[in-house]
């Protein structure tokens, strides 16, 4: 048997790099790069992992990305401040954060020698109306007097940096652009996250303005299916892919509901937001089908009942913030 492949994931310890860690860890030595602001490793006993080496730092910390990505087969880049109210709170850090931290990743995987760099954007990318949108749509960032779209902002120049970089030092450079991702171990924001933390604890699932605003969701282990797709393929160097759920579709009023109806006694209850809104967030996910081979396998009803049994589990645990 062959050395175990080395792979370093920066936000090792968010709700998505936890997933590919876990999913990871039998086959690979893995090393998670994350400063614990958002801790998706509690409870899953992954720090302890034979396999695992976890080094907390900030991702602007060059010296600490050198020491993690070197002598990697290839690096996830997920460390990024996000969540709505990190726009509006700290919108100054989180252009810094975002863009600092992924021009020190190219740099460190180029000083390094990485031969693949895997980039997560968002699919904010697309602007206030992205319905129905493909790789090749638009790129349409809100205004900049309004400070929801520094995290989109700061993402699209990670594109750019991560794709330019790939070009010019010959590293397989590939972006993959999540459209709502939600599941077990969610933390921070997410209407899921919250309709299902709300119901378990018998508070009212509160939808912010007229809840006609319409997602596709993706069930998180169908997005690390994608993510590993895109590490074992070698079509995906200089390429970016939605991923996500177009057939997971419904706006927020119908999620609220779809939720409320597997918690007996939830309740619905409208709330005022003075955010910016954006109505569509929905992909076509062709490319990723057509060179990838992904394909969404977890229905909607299927992912929020898994998510329900988890924020169940975890409140009694004690795993759940």
């Amino acid at each position: 048997m062959g050395e175990m492949p080395r792979y370093a994931i920066t936000g090792g310890a968010g709700f998505i790099g936890s997933h590919i860690a876990e999913r990871l860890a039998s086959e690979a030595q893995l090393v998670l790069l994350d400063n614990l602001r958002r801790n998706s490793l509690a409870g899953t006993g992954l720090a302890e992992h034979p396999n695992i080496e976890l080094i907390e730092a900030d991702i602007r910390d060059r010296d600490a990305v050198f020491d993690a990505v070197r002598g990697a087969d290839a690096v996830f880049h997920l460390a990024a401040i996000a969540g709505v109210s990190s726009y509006y709170a700290e919108p100054e850090t989180t252009l810094r954060v975002n863009i600092d931290g992924t021009a020190g990743i190219v740099d460190a995987v180029v000083a390094a020698g990485v031969p693949r760099l895997i980039y997560l954007s968002t699919s904010e990318v697309h602007g206030p109306e992205a319905h129905d949108v493909d790789e090749e749509s638009p790129c349409a960032i809100g205004p900049s007097s309004e400070r929801r779209w520094v995290y989109a902002t700061s993402k699209l120049a990670g594109e750019h940096l991560v794709l330019r970089g790939g070009e010019a030092h010959r590293f397989a450079a590939t972006v993959l652009r999540p459209f709502n991702v939600y599941g077990p171990r969610q933390t921070g924001e997410g209407a899921i996250r919250n309709f299902s933390l709300a119901a378990v604890r018998e508070e009212p699932l509160v939808v912010y303005g007229d809840g006609s605003a319409v997602r596709a969701w993706c069930y998180v282990e169908d997005f690390v299916d994608a993510a590993l797709l895109a590490l074992r393929s070698d079509v995906a160097a200089g390429q970016v892919f939605n991923i996500g759920n177009p057939a997971a579709s419904v706006d927020t009023n119908e999620l609220a509901e779809l939720v409320a109806a597997l918690v007996p006694g939830a309740r619905v209850e409208p709330g005022d937001v003075a955010r910016a809104e954006v109505a569509y967030r929905t992909p076509v996910i062709e490319k990723a089908r057509r060179l990838l081979g992904f394909d969404p396998v977890v229905s909607l009803a299927e992912g929020l009942t898994r998510t329900l049994d988890w924020t169940r589990a975890g409140l009694r645990e004690e795993l759940v913030p």
